[in-house]
């Protein structure tokens, strides 16, 4: 069987976050829901 993720997406998903992502990503969310 293959591999799934391409090196692509799995450099997108284990880079380094930036605060303003984090900050954006919870402000975004609906305050009856779990991070």
């Amino acid at each position: 069987m293959g591999g799934r993720v391409t090196n692509e997406d799995n450099q997108s998903l284990t880079r380094d976050f930036h605060i303003e992502e984090f900050k954006d990503a919870l402000s975004s969310m609906h305050s009856d829901k779990a991070p």
